[in-house]
């Protein structure tokens, strides 16, 4: 049986090559800029689970010294391919750097696949000034186990699904000040399931045509005009501030 983090590095192998085009939230600067500030301090910015880079690329046209860090081999090197920042291959749970290396420390849909609340302790640990976590939740935790049935298919090794406020609740344990903006987005599920086979994406698919009507209303499911197969459905993101406090 394979460990989570083989079924990770199975999961995003697959994915690496098409996963800018999967969804449209993967490059929406509206869904990226609550996690990068105006450069300040040192300008050195930690951009942890990088993937491709979006975050990356944001970071470095604002200004921001940007080191990226993935457990992907296979999207690291479409991140370089780009000529994209320092680029290191290393988990979000162990980062090679010293205490308070960065300015600030990003991570956006990361945290799924990582044990929680430590970390949330590791980035903290390597930010100077604050950590900016972007994340999907559910609506409610009632829909938790229909979406976990769900990502056991289209993206294994996933280990969380988080509801509204878990984040921020785990983050107040260690005394930083956390405040929140959330926002939504519309995407389709064809193309962040594409890299899997003809069979389960039908899986997939059925999976969603027969959602209870609570889930199909809360995320508003809604057949594709030019693809009936293809469903669309509203996502809930958290963008998630934790600010250290300063010492004088």
């Amino acid at each position: 049986m394979k460990s989570l983090s083989q079924e990770t590095g199975e999961t995003f192998r697959l994915r690496a090559q098409h996963y800018d085009y999967e969804a449209r939230w993967i490059r929406d600067r509206d869904l990226i800029q609550p996690l990068v500030p105006p450069p300040y301090g040192t300008k050195r910015l930690l951009d942890v689970c990088s993937g491709t880079g979006a975050v990356t690329y944001v970071a470095q046209e604002m200004g921001w010294d940007v080191f990226a860090v993935d457990t992907s081999r296979s999207m690291l090197l479409i991140q370089q391919k780009k000529e994209s920042s320092r680029i290191v291959l290393c988990s979000g749970e162990e980062l090679p750097y010293a205490d308070e290396a960065f300015d600030v420390v990003t991570i956006r849909q990361g945290l799924h696949y990582l044990g929680l609340p430590e970390s949330i302790h590791e980035l903290l640990r390597v930010a100077k000034r604050e950590v900016r976590i972007g994340t999907i939740t559910a609506a409610t935790r009632d829909d938790i186990s229909w979406w976990t049935d769900y990502f056991k298919i289209a993206s294994p090794g996933r280990r969380h699904v988080f509801v509204p406020g878990e984040i921020s609740t785990i983050a107040a344990r260690f005394s930083v000040k956390v405040s929140e903006v959330i926002k939504y987005s519309r995407d389709s599920f064809r193309g962040s399931i594409s890299h899997l086979s003809t069979m389960d994406q039908a899986t997939l698919i059925n999976h969603v045509i027969s959602a209870p009507s609570e889930i199909a209303s809360a995320y508003h499911f809604r057949a594709g005009a030019e693809t009936p197969k293809d469903f669309w459905y509203d996502l809930r993101w958290e963008f998630i501030t934790l600010e250290k406090p300063i010492l004088t």
